[in-house]
């Protein structure tokens, strides 16, 4: 059993917990929900209440491709510590053969580019 949980961080500094659920793994197919299902649950929970901009600060364990496309089309700001051992990746369009591709990042040049690193 988990506990997967929000919690609300103000600009003052002040935090507290909006939602929490409990996950609990279960062999029956008809019953089975992931991390992944129960965050969006919340999240979408929280984003009916608010329309403002939100970040969600993660675990890295919520670090997949199909939870940030998620967390993109709702509107949600993102941030989370990524694996030494991580690859990220940015699509590019090349207008040489008029298609999309990706190119691998560096961190350290992701984070000069939104200027957070010195």
């Amino acid at each position: 059993m988990n506990l997967v949980s929000t919690l609300a961080v103000l600009k003052n500094g002040l935090e507290y917990p909006m939602l929490w659920r409990f996950w609990v793994k279960t062999d029956r197919e008809n019953e089975k929900q992931t991390k992944l299902d129960l965050a969006r649950e919340m999240l979408s929970e929280i984003r009916r209440l608010n329309n403002a901009r939100l970040w969600v600060a993660m675990d890295r364990w919520f670090l997949c491709k199909k939870f940030l496309f998620w967390l993109i089309a709702q509107g949600f700001d993102w941030v989370t510590k990524a694996k030494s051992n991580t690859i990220l990746y940015r699509k590019i369009y090349d207008p040489v053969s008029r298609k999309g591709q990706y190119i691998k990042l560096n961190p350290k040049h992701l984070l000069k580019e939104v200027a957070f690193y010195p």
